[in-house]
């Protein structure tokens, strides 16, 4: 499908459409949609018009544009089918993507943004079309392409006050393309290199929903790690759907809540991540222990005990699995209260309840001690691994390198 901006320049606008004549288009004013319909395949609807009329031949010179983004709603998006896409429904279900929550934001970029081997393998391609010899890179090139960090457009979100709220990646490729903000918060969780991507029941890491107001979007690129401005801050407004039946009156108490509980939770979430941590370096500690000749065997016995105070310490805050397991009931853990609070608030609009701010009350007063503890003890691991490198030990994670 190609749009036509009246000065004699076409934009193609791709997304699985089929190679099929259209029967019939429409544009839905409220929201400023157009649907197509087809003969015999079903309908697509191009949401939001606006950035196609913007598209001038002025805007599309420039090297970078953000066009004007339509108010974004804010509301807790719900499944009607008890889970994602077709749920539990089988594939033979048929259903449809709604429009992606949160706020839409549409740009063009003039040229992509090419890695050191695209741009090499881009003079050979001329080269090798003008019969000419293509020369092997030498050693410094090869090592340059190895070592260079892969270009990105980095989108900054920031709030009337010119706080930083949220930054976005995408892929540097040239033409009009959408990226979409779900108008909440970064997660406070621990940092993870490989998620489930929130699926099935699971949500994956995010933080509190944003206030409603007026926000901006820029517009960077970074090349190797360093970063360039393209774009200048472009405004558009967060409005409330207003269709809850107790929404909170005062949103900015609401996020002050959820932002005091999720900061919380990542506290809980890191001090667990650190135990885990120990964990790992006490199984490699064990096993290390046999194989150094100067080591007594009552190191076994340490590293025995390090261990148990790792595990006394994660029923405090993980609670009690070996219990839980066979069915048995247990109280909840540190980590369990703040995660129901964190997670019920998270997913609704309304004020948090007395039963929530006791539960990150005690939470917080019960996490206090235990931090104390997981602190000392991994002072005394760290203490336990470097009498165990005066001994000639290996090597074993979580040690220095050797001078």
């Amino acid at each position: 499908f190609f749009s036509h901006d009246g000065g004699g320049h076409w934009t193609q606008l791709e997304g699985q459409f089929p190679t099929i004549a259209v029967r019939d288009l429409a544009i839905q004013k409220q929201a400023d949609d157009l649907v197509m319909a087809t003969f015999g395949r079903g309908y697509w609807v191009l949401d939001d018009l606006a950035p196609l009329r913007q598209a001038t031949p002025q805007v599309l010179g420039q090297n970078a544009h953000i066009f004007a983004p339509r108010d974004a709603v804010i509301y807790i998006p719900s499944s009607r089918l008890g889970g994602r896409g077709q749920a539990f429904q089988g594939a033979a279900y048929y259903e449809a993507d709604n429009p992606p929550f949160g706020a839409e934001i549409t740009y063009y970029l003039k040229s992509g943004i090419e890695t050191r081997e695209q741009k090499r393998h881009a003079e050979e391609r001329k080269l090798r079309q003008a019969d000419q010899p293509v020369p092997y890179p030498s050693f410094q090139e090869m090592r340059a392409e190895d070592q260079e960090q892969s270009p990105y457009l980095l989108f900054t979100i920031t709030d009337d006050q010119g706080n930083v709220v949220r930054r976005l990646r995408a892929q540097p490729h040239a033409g009009m393309h959408r990226i979409t903000w779900d108008l909440r918060y970064p997660a406070t969780t621990p940092v993870r290199l490989a998620s489930n991507g929130g699926r099935g029941f699971g949500r994956g890491g995010m933080g509190p929903l944003v206030v409603p107001g007026t926000y901006h979007v820029s517009l960077d690129k970074v090349v190797n790690g360093v970063p360039s401005h393209l774009v200048d801050p472009v405004a558009f407004k967060v409005v409330p759907l207003n269709n809850a039946t107790l929404g909170a009156q005062d949103k900015a108490a609401l996020l002050a809540f959820q932002k005091q509980a999720g900061e919380l939770m990542g506290r809980i979430r890191a001090a667990g991540a650190e135990l885990s941590e120990a964990a790992t370096r006490l199984r490699y500690i064990r096993a290390a222990i046999p194989l150094t000749p100067n080591a007594p065997d009552s190191l076994l016995a340490e590293a025995r005990a390090l261990q148990q105070r790792v595990d006394d310490l994660d029923i405090k805050l993980n609670g009690d699995r070996a219990v839980s397991r066979h069915q048995f009931e247990t109280p909840p853990s540190i980590s369990q209260r703040i995660s129901s609070v964190v997670y019920a608030s998270y997913s609704a609009t309304a004020a948090p309840g007395g039963a929530q701010k006791e539960q990150v009350r005690i939470a917080a007063d019960e996490f206090q001690p235990v931090h104390a503890a997981i602190v000392k003890l991994m002072s005394d691991l760290d203490a336990f691994e470097a009498r165990l490198k005066q001994m000639g030990a290996p090597y074993t994670p979580g040690q220095p390198p050797s001078h």
